[in-house]
């Protein structure tokens, strides 16, 4: 894909990242070490991304879990959070947005670094598809 759109060709591309390949990823790249989620990892299934952590907070350790759709719109990515648990309890409505936001905004920064713009996303039985065309 890079050398397709350093040579100026633009080209169709598919991308397909395993759930296991997106956990390497995340496990790689995330600093939480001022975040108080820690071993954050990523499920994927048909049409939902389920991301699970740990959350320290003021003493209180627990599993957070969000369940969430990927949109895409004119090439931008926005994460919609259909439902997050703290504890296994039902977080505030509030609290979804609060990990939205920061969520879309991430996956849009690196997008913004990639050598094209996409045209579809799609989740998987644990797989993640990024289909675009180079630069």
């Amino acid at each position: 894909i890079g050398r397709a759109a350093h040579a100026g060709r633009h080209q169709v591309f598919a991308l397909v990242i395993t759930q296991a390949q997106l956990n390497t990823l995340l496990q790689d790249n995330l600093r939480t070490d001022k975040s108080p989620l820690r071993d954050l990892r990523v499920g994927l299934s048909p049409g939902e991304l389920v991301l699970q952590a740990r959350l320290v907070y003021n003493g209180f350790d627990t599993t957070a879990t969000a369940r969430a759709a990927l949109l895409l719109a004119a090439g931008r990515v926005r994460c919609d959070v259909t439902a997050l648990h703290i504890g296994g309890l039902p977080a505030p409505a509030a609290w979804q947005d609060k990990l939205e936001k920061p969520v879309t905004r991430v996956l849009n920064q690196q997008l913004a670094k990639a050598p094209g713009t996409l045209t579809s996303i799609e989740l998987g039985s644990k797989t993640l598809t990024l289909r675009g065309r180079t630069h």
